[in-house]
């Protein structure tokens, strides 16, 4: 197994794979045939916009949550088949996430601001204040 081929393939991915294979077979692989198996496996280097990926803790459990943007590539045919030309519900339930999300940030960085700005004895307004009641009685 050669070192120079190894340059999108990461050692674990292909001896996990090498580990699949029968003994008896992955015994009896030349070098040149490990070198080719890694050359096959490397992916193409894809190219997206926006590729960010956040590992979250929920439940005791490990997710990702992984966004991509970028120019679709794929054939229309090929979108029609895989059914994923009619994504309005998909899209629109993912703006309104988004638009929670923010919305629930945005809340919070108001009542920070707020109790901030009230224990230092800042009054922007006259008057009583509702959130005033809540976090200093």
């Amino acid at each position: 197994m050669s070192e120079e081929t190894s340059t999108s393939v990461s050692r674990a991915i292909f001896e996990r794979m090498l580990g699949r294979l029968p003994a008896n077979i992955r015994d009896d692989l030349t070098p040149q045939q490990l070198a080719a198996l890694r050359v096959a496996l490397q992916q193409p280097e894809a190219r997206h916009l926006v590729d960010n990926r956040v590992s979250v803790r929920w439940l005791r459990r490990h997710y990702y949550v992984r966004l991509l943007i970028g120019h679709e590539r794929r054939s229309l045919s090929r979108v029609m088949r895989e059914r994923q030309i009619k994504l309005g519900p998909t899209a629109a339930l993912f703006a309104l996430f988004i638009w929670l999300a923010v919305s629930v940030a945005l809340m919070a960085l108001i009542v920070v601001l707020y109790v901030v700005k009230s224990a230092y004895g800042f009054d922007i307004l006259d008057g009583h204040s509702f959130l005033h009641g809540c976090f200093f009685n």
